[in-house]
């Protein structure tokens, strides 16, 4: 679409204007670390909320039960009307932690207004195409008169003729671990948990190993083709020799697997 192509290039314009002007960049960034705390609090009072609602079933549950069997509810509901008075608090909290990050993101909207404006105008454009995904996710395609429906895609690295197999014979190696860990390449995420964080040093190990060239297994370890649980995607199951590193091993040991002749790099 010409038009949303347009769009594209003045959003590229806009940023590498907003990128050379240094008073701004300074303002974004403490911005984006106010966001980070703002979020996680949001996140904790919501969560305080939620365990809040729960109890508070819990405690209509043990009243009716105590009342259905004759027995006194009397100290059951002095605890409801605590939880009452408590859910009250923790909304209150939760309104005032969602009104801190409304208020930052109109801060960073305000420094980045070009930006922003341009990203508004393509919202249209991406509705438009999340539908469009939508409706692909339903079709379902006849063949010989069967209905077969469309099967999800999944994301994988092929690396061709990566090792040998018992037989001697080349063999290829897959990964799909980014089904998963699908910022690992991502800038901004940093501070995420697994699966959704990026990549430790991302510039310094991911750019001269990109994963569409190197995977991820080849430095991690893991059962990379497996996509049916945690522990087999990890290889941490039965007669898999090379599961994946933990954060106590000496992951950087498998560096001198191709680089073995190196030493005494920075950051290694």
């Amino acid at each position: 679409i010409p038009e949303y192509a347009a769009l594209v290039t003045e959003l590229d314009e806009a940023r590498a204007a907003q990128a050379s002007d240094g008073d701004a960049n300074d303002r974004l960034a403490e911005l984006a670390s106010g966001m980070t705390e703002a979020k996680n609090h949001e996140l904790e009072t919501d969560l305080e909320l939620r365990f809040v609602r729960g109890e508070i079933e819990e405690a209509w549950y043990l009243i009716e039960s105590s009342e259905h069997s004759g027995r006194d509810s009397g100290e059951h509901r002095r605890r409801l009307a605590e939880l009452k008075a408590a859910r009250e608090q923790a909304a209150k909290d939760y309104a005032g932690a969602q009104d801190v990050v409304a208020g930052i993101q109109a801060d960073i909207d305000e420094v980045s207004a070009r930006v922003s404006e341009i990203e508004e105008d393509m919202r249209p454009y991406h509705r438009e195409r999340d539908a469009l995904l939508q409706k692909m996710e339903g079709v379902v395609f006849e063949v010989f008169g069967r209905r077969i429906p469309k099967i999800p895609t999944i994301d994988q690295v092929v690396l061709e003729a990566f090792e040998k197999n018992n037989f001697d014979q080349w063999v290829d190696r897959v990964d799909r671990c980014q089904n998963c860990h699908v910022a690992i390449d991502r800038a901004g995420f940093e501070d995420e948990s697994n699966p959704f964080k990026t990549h430790p040093e991302r510039k310094y190990y991911l750019g001269n190993h990109e994963v569409k060239s190197f995977g991820c297994t080849p430095c991690h370890g893991g059962q990379g083709p497996s996509v049916n649980s945690v522990e087999q995607a990890h290889g941490q199951v039965q007669f898999w020799e090379d599961p994946l590193f933990d954060t106590h091993d000496k992951v950087q040991a498998r560096c001198l697997s191709c680089h073995s002749s190196v030493q005494g790099m920075d950051g290694a």
